[in-house]
This record gives structure tokens, C-alpha cells and sequence, in this order.
């Protein structure tokens, strides 16, 4: 996966997107109403975005999380 420009992000789905001015990544996606993308946690703009990548693959359904490195007091 690599970085693309924000201006080719799709708007069908929820993707990575980056701020050059915060330097901090978000869980974006394209809000109609306000016709740009917004940090899906607050449904706020995001600052200086400018690229974007997709979300990867999630977890196997087989992951044993009982094994897995989650660090003290994860389960």
C-alpha cells in the first residue's frame, strides 16, 4: 500500500487519510452534505489533507487471541 493523492480517494468507503499539517493519520470518509472527507471518529474536517491510502485486510477469523502479544492487562 502506498500513499496517493487525497484527489483520488474514493468516496464510497472509509480509507486512511493523512494531514500534512497535524502529521497524524485518520479513519476518513467522504460526507455528501459537507462535500469533503471527514475523520470518521468526530465527523469533523481534518486539517491539510493530502493523501490518502486503503485500509488494509482485517484479521483472520482464525487469529487465537489468547496467544496473540496484546501486552499486560489487554485481556
Amino acid at each position: 500500500m502506498n500513499w496517493q493523492a487525497i484527489e483520488t480517494a474514493p468516496k464510497g468507503q472509509e480509507v486512511i487519510g493523512y494531514s500534512s499539517r497535524t502529521k497524524h493519520i485518520y479513519l476518513i470518509g467522504w460526507h455528501s452534505d459537507a462535500e469533503e472527507f471527514l475523520d470518521m471518529s468526530t465527523f469533523r474536517e481534518v486539517p491539510l489533507l493530502t493523501h490518502w491510502m486503503p485500509l488494509p485486510e482485517p484479521p483472520s477469523e482464525s487469529t487465537d487471541y489468547k496467544t496473540a502479544n496484546l501486552g499486560p492487562g489487554c485481556i
